[in-house]
């Protein structure tokens, strides 16, 4: 390449932000397994994948967890094409000889980063790959977010079964004149600009404006935020969780989960 890469790297990212654009990794090469146990991916198969990030089916599924490898996400269905084929874990017959490669991929991959140290620019960009903290979370050891093997987890559940539980668990009460749900939010109800609290690692490091508002913590500090408030989740007699996107526009819309206490919250969350 004539120009160094953290050149191209700025324009790809200046191309993105321009255009609004979603940005998807396509397999054209080898899969389930390494050369001599896999194969090349089904022309067929690529060309629907393709088809549907055109147009826009692509948008109307949902995605993986970002992986612990390279903190990619993976459609879990897709129309007219085999759901093993989208993620690599399930496409290799042999998963600890994929987890065994994707380990030594991803080293490649933060060794190689190494000579760009020196440029905060592409330090940003490292913290999306191999090793870096820009997407993905893995909880403190014993603390699972899979909620819906609590004991009574209930789901997007309706408007009518939200006013049933906040009535019957008495959080609340039906306002007679106009049908309205009135509950207590009790003594901390409001918003302060002053408890906003980011974790100071990865991407956030160079793109969070930090001050008062922004207020820097570390990832130990979270950790025990969040497993306090985790610990409190499972301890619960039951649970609410919604399901749902932050935003309409669809190519821009994000996955969104929230876990709550109360049917009011679950209610308010879905409204």
């Amino acid at each position: 390449m004539p120009l160094p890469a953290e050149a191209y790297a700025s324009l790809f990212r200046d191309k993105i932000k321009k255009h609004r654009s979603n940005v998807y990794l396509v397999n054209t090469g080898w899969s389930g397994g390494a050369y001599g146990v896999g194969k090349r991916m089904d022309i067929n198969t690529t060309r629907k994948i393709v088809s549907c990030i055109l147009d826009g089916s692509i948008n109307d599924v949902t995605f993986s967890r970002p992986d612990q490898y390279f903190q990619l996400s993976f459609p879990t269905t897709l129309p007219g094409v085999d759901s093993n084929v989208l993620d690599p874990t399930l496409a290799w017959k042999d998963l600890s000889a994929y987890q065994a490669t994707a380990q030594k991929l991803a080293a490649l991959y933060k060794v190689n980063f190494l000579k760009f140290e020196t440029d905060d620019f592409m330090k940003n960009v490292a913290t999306f790959g191999p090793g870096g903290h820009a997407l993905i979370y893995r909880p403190p050891t014993g603390i699972s977010l899979d909620f819906f093997e609590h004991p009574c987890c209930k789901r997007n559940m309706s408007y009518h079964n939200c006013r049933r539980d906040i009535v019957t668990r008495k959080e609340g009460f039906i306002c007679d004149e106009n049908e309205a749900i009135v509950v207590d939010t009790g003594k901390f109800t409001g918003r302060c600009p002053k408890d906003r609290y980011i974790v100071d690692a990865g991407a956030a490091h160079y793109n969070v404006n930090w001050g008062n508002i922004n207020i820097p913590i570390k990832e130990e500090t979270f950790d025990k935020v969040f497993e306090c408030c985790a610990k409190r989740l499972w301890s619960l007699d039951r649970v609410y969780v919604f399901d749902g996107f932050a935003g309409s526009n669809r190519r821009s819309r994000r996955a969104v989960r929230i876990v709550t206490e109360m049917a009011w919250h679950h209610h308010f969350v879905t409204n």
